[in-house]
């Protein structure tokens, strides 16, 4: 529900003239693949399947930490 929730949310934002926000959808990525993780232990899949949903959640999260993340800013001297 929250990601059907925030996909409308940010779509009727674009239309309203605002960027679109690649964050959400990436969001909205991580909880798929964290759901992917969490299930594979219910359904006993195997180690190499598991090891690919982290490295791509890892992936996910670097690609999350880019888009949100500020460049320092330098104050002038002087």
């Amino acid at each position: 529900m929250w990601t059907i929730s925030e996909l409308i949310a940010t779509e009727i934002r674009c239309l309203g003239g605002e960027r679109v926000q690649v964050a959400v959808f990436v969001d909205v990525a991580i909880a798929a693949t964290l759901r992917k993780l969490l299930i594979g232990d219910i359904e006993n899949t195997s180690v190499e399947a598991k090891l690919v949903n982290l490295a791509a959640l890892v992936v996910l999260g670097l690609v999350r930490w880019a888009l949100t993340c500020q460049p320092f800013s330098r104050k002038k001297e002087g």
